[in-house]
């Protein structure tokens, strides 16, 4: 569980986030802990795009084994609940 455990987001892939804003300090697995806590993912992260939260949910979705959808319900759920 290595890499998914201590890797920040803005460094496991830089092609994919090259220019983005992401936090230099959040790990998948804080992004993890804190979207099941119903914690806004943008605030997570410390960015502001769409095409980055589908990025990171599509990463999650390889890192987890939970679908996609499963990460964008619980920030949808949480976002309409506010």
């Amino acid at each position: 569980m290595g890499i998914f455990r201590f890797s920040p987001l803005a460094f496991f892939s830089p092609r994919l986030f090259s220019g983005g804003d992401f936090s230099k300090t959040v790990t998948f697995r804080e992004v993890v802990d804190r979207i099941e806590r119903g914690e806004d993912f943008y605030d997570i992260c410390n960015c502001t795009e769409s095409q980055e939260r589908e990025r990171v949910f599509a990463e999650l979705e390889h890192r987890t084994g939970k679908p996609y959808d499963y990460w964008y319900d619980l920030w949808l759920c949480r976002k309409e609940t506010r």
